[in-house]
């Protein structure tokens, strides 16, 4: 079998997949949603699979990374590529579970559809040494960024005995700075929240934190019940002027994959500053009415746009809440986006930093379900480069469903046989 002619935007290779497409129109289902009051019904499934790739901090690519999706695990190869098949997940928040000796867990959530295959791109956070603590007598430590951590005394315990525990205390912490350009691959989940009354929100986020507190033989640590950890958040510079005197603080739940309301943290200086009962990620958000989006992306022949990273960008007065991601095999983007707001879309080859030109670049969202329909992007011949070529297996016989990686050493993306 010939393998179809491929497009590329150069100069990081990204896929225009050629062939028949075929669109349909699809309504959302949405449910519980009352204004924009949703809650989520946790109980659906859906049979839906993912690829990805899974980098380091520095974006190169970790191998033998442990993904888990649903029930279904695979590990990533010397590319950092990963792909599961057909699992079941739940329909609201499919979840991504990324493990990594040294790193932070890496999670990312999808709205899964039967039958769709998300893509995304996870960057692991290293889980470096930002100080010690004395259990008994408790302390704090912080990064040189401003986030800092403070344990009470006699404030922990073994996290797998319910023991207390004496003895010190190693602080691992990482500060997520919410206007960083590759927020959406470092990030868990997809800024979606529950907040305390069970609703689903869009979140606005000030910044986020992961820490974890391990004990002298390497166990795991969690606070004693009773006891709270004093969390400072700095505050990035573009949005400290906007944000709020207070605001809420929400947990990442790992099993639903969405941010969970928690507690409340409160503006000084530069900083927000609240206390935890637990740990895990923790974020600074200011919750939005919740309404689904969705597109497709094509160029002018509708061969669609494969893996196509997308921003997001509100464009109304004193709102910071974006959405991003990847658009899947068939060009496909569902996400959550904010009621009452106008926005920028921006779609970006891989890899690069300039927007790939198309018409239609800012829209607005009301209170109900938007749907953009087909977003054709322009294509000029300093974009793209053509691959032809024929794939075999080692006795010449044709490969079908297949992947080819492309890529410069360092990033790479897919090529679908």
């Amino acid at each position: 079998m010939t393998l179809p002619e491929q497009k590329y935007l150069t100069p990081l290779f990204f896929l225009f997949l050629t062939g028949a497409l075929f669109l349909t129109c699809k309504k959302h289902d949405v449910d519980g949603m009352a204004g924009n009051e949703i809650h989520p019904d946790f109980t659906k499934t859906a049979v839906a699979s993912v690829t990805g790739f899974v980098t380091n901090e520095n974006g190169m690519p970790l191998t033998g990374a442990t993904v888990n999706y649903g029930i279904s695990s695979t590990t990533t190869d010397k590319y950092g590529y990963f792909e599961i098949k057909n699992a079941t997940v739940t329909e609201n928040a499919g979840v991504v579970n990324v493990k990594m000796a040294g790193y932070f867990k890496g999670i990312k959530t999808f709205i899964a559809e039967a039958g769709k295959n998300n893509f995304c791109r996870v960057k692991l956070i290293p889980k470096t040494n930002t100080g010690s603590v004395d259990a008994s007598s408790g302390g704090s430590v912080a990064l040189s960024n401003g986030l800092s951590v403070t344990i009470p005394a006699n404030g922990v315990i073994d996290a797998a005995t319910k023991t207390a525990y004496s003895g010190t205390i190693t602080v691992s912490s990482f500060w997520i700075d919410p206007t960083a350009n590759d927020v959406d691959e470092i990030m868990p989940g997809d800024l979606r929240g529950l907040n305390e009354n069970g609703s689903l929100k869009s979140l606005t986020s000030f910044g986020m934190a992961a820490v974890e507190l391990t004990g002298n033989s390497g166990q795991l640590l969690q606070i004693a019940d009773g006891k709270k950890v004093t969390l400072n958040f700095p505050l990035p510079n573009t949005v400290a002027a906007d944000a709020p005197a207070s605001i809420p603080l929400w947990y990442f739940d790992e099993t639903k994959g969405l941010w969970i309301e928690e507690g409340t943290a409160i503006k000084s200086g530069n900083t927000y500053v609240g206390d935890v009962k637990h740990f895990t990620y923790w974020n600074c958000d200011l919750p939005n009415p919740s309404v689904p989006l969705s597109f497709i992306i094509t160029d002018n022949l509708l061969n669609r746009f494969a893996n196509a990273h997308v921003e997001i960008t509100p464009l109304t007065t004193n709102s910071w809440s974006h959405a991003g991601g990847y658009t899947d095999e068939t060009g496909y983007v569902n996400v959550s986006v904010t009621a009452n707001t106008q926005y920028k879309l921006e779609i970006f080859s891989n890899g690069c930093s300039s927007a790939i030109p198309f018409s239609k670049k800012t829209f607005s969202v009301e209170s109900k379900a938007v749907d953009l329909g087909i977003i054709t992007v322009g294509e000029t011949s300093a974009d793209l480069a053509t691959i032809t070529g024929t794939a075999t297996d080692c006795n010449n016989n044709p490969l079908s469903n297949g992947r080819i990686i492309a890529g410069n050493g360092s990033f790479f993306t897919i090529i679908l046989l």
